[in-house]
């Protein structure tokens, strides 16, 4: 199955590539916010996002877009380890266990002109894909005992929806915010909120 959705994703990126559409680029920075399951959002702090791709204006009002993208998220060591020892151990400690998140994803985006402020354009976005989530190996060390929790390796297919605004700053250039929620589909659901910062190229 989740070679079909990759070979899926691959196939509409070089469909992309055919379309008789203006092209755009995309570069973006961020943050983000772990919110689901309990413990990802619990003992995993927020952490940084970088993304890159290619959009295809269809029309004033639609645009499909090629997205790759990379998410990382520390390990919050206070929470986790107070959730194994019950207690301020002091003697414990943690290694390891950070989150990181690469996606392959294809984007559709619904533009709303704004005829009173032609600069600015909110949109809407949905998106689907596939997601390579890895958590990293943990070394925990206690007062009482030393343990390690093995690498996560999943990959997983994903879908995100979200909203933005664009702000056109010169002829073929506009800076992009957006703010979405994305989820990955496992065993236990994962969602996270990146908040995006970015450039276009035209």
């Amino acid at each position: 199955m989740q070679k079909r959705i990759v070979l899926l994703i691959m196939l509409s990126l070089l469909c992309f590539q055919t379309l008789p559409a203006k092209q755009r680029f995309y570069f973006n920075t961020g943050i983000n916010k772990p919110l689901s399951p309990s413990a990802f959002k619990d003992y995993w702090r927020s952490g940084f996002n970088l993304g890159a791709g290619t959009g295809f204006v269809l029309n004033p009002h639609f645009e499909i877009a090629a997205v790759f993208s990379f998410d990382q998220m520390q390990l919050d060591d206070n929470a986790f380890l107070k959730s194994i020892t019950q207690s301020n151990d002091v003697y414990s400690s943690v290694l390891g266990g950070t989150t990181s998140i690469f996606d392959i994803i294809a984007a559709l985006k619904y533009k709303v002109p704004t005829p009173n402020h032609p600069n600015v354009t909110p949109y809407l976005t949905a998106a689907m894909g596939v997601s390579d989530k890895i958590i990293g190996k943990k070394e925990v060390s206690t007062e009482e005992d030393y343990f390690e929790e093995a690498r996560e390796n999943d990959i997983l297919p994903s879908a995100g929806i979200g909203m933005g605004f664009e702000i056109v700053t010169a002829k073929n250039t506009s800076l992009v915010i957006e703010g979405s929620f994305q989820f990955l589909f496992g065993k236990e659901t994962t969602i996270y909120f990146p908040l995006k910062f970015g450039i276009v190229l035209n």
